[in-house]
């Protein structure tokens, strides 16, 4: 259970592709979405920071000459494609489309940090299997230069190891009804419940939305304010690996209800006048 991506870049234009493996995912198409629940649009998602999880299918390609790189899979373009995988960590093999700016230059670059824990193999060739000249074993280098616009197809192929980063995810109870509401000062109990590998050390880094923060697996903290509020938790395992979710607006924080202060006590005899005053509440 993991993803990587490719970043392909032509006059100044960058697209990242990503790959990788899921044991949610079909090697069909898995309808995605943003690891900000705020965010449901693809670009804006990346461009957030945040991650979007599952597949993004990739419009047509501009007329040329104009960049464009998409990943291809059983006919269809996508941005993101996430496979099932199979118990036999088989390779997967990837085609890659590209369309050339003018002047017939693009560049690859990728960040391998750790992917020899993620891959037992990671290959980029030409449409030939690298006979043409492109053969880039991609565990090792993590760049490449395309000059020429004959290699228009690229084939990426994937060995995936078994393995799994974290897959984060929590809960958040407060209030009478043990939800999301509760009145300002009072506690909320956030709980992980976070899938990782068995026998890995974690970290978890929490952002409770108003400015503060917590390293504790199931903290409790308290809102100030009356408002809404975003919760973040980023999980982090011994390999360094980790994988964040966004609960926006998750968190309702409401006013105390009036304390209701007639003064204070009084004895008083039997049948006599009482006058209460509740300008002390």
């Amino acid at each position: 259970d993991f993803s990587t991506t490719i970043i392909f870049t032509g006059e100044g234009q960058s697209r990242g592709l990503t790959v990788g493996f899921s044991p949610n995912a079909t090697d069909g198409y898995d309808a995605g979405y943003c690891s900000n629940s705020g965010i449901s649009d693809y670009d804006g998602c990346l461009n957030s920071g945040a991650e979007w999880l599952f597949d993004a299918y990739a419009p047509p390609a501009p007329p040329p000459p104009a960049f464009d790189a998409a990943l291809t899979w059983v006919g269809d373009r996508y941005f993101n494609q996430i496979l099932s995988g199979d118990g036999d960590l088989s390779e997967h093999e990837y085609g890659i489309a590209l369309s050339y700016p003018s002047d017939n230059l693009i560049t690859v670059t990728w960040d391998n940090t750790g992917w020899s824990t993620l891959m037992s193999s990671c290959l980029l060739q030409d449409a030939f299997g690298g006979l043409m000249g492109i053969n880039v074993d991609m565990l090792s280098e993590t760049s490449l230069t395309i000059p020429n616009p004959a290699y228009s197809t690229l084939l990426l192929k994937v060995t995936p190891n078994d393995y799994s980063v974290p897959n984060p995810g929590f809960m958040v109870t407060g209030g009478p009804e043990n939800d999301t509401t509760n009145v300002a000062g009072s506690e909320f109990i956030f709980t992980n419940t976070s899938t990782v590998d068995t026998n890995i050390t974690n970290l978890w880094a929490w952002d409770f939305g108003d400015g503060e923060f917590s390293d504790e697996q199931n903290p409790i903290h308290s809102y100030d304010s009356v408002s809404v509020y975003t919760v973040g938790l980023s999980v982090t395992d011994a390999n360094g690996f980790s994988r964040s979710i966004i609960k926006a607006d998750h968190v309702h924080v409401i006013p105390a209800p009036p304390v209701a202060d007639a003064g204070p006590n009084q004895n008083v005899d039997e049948n006599s006048e009482v006058t209460l005053d509740g300008s002390f509440s």
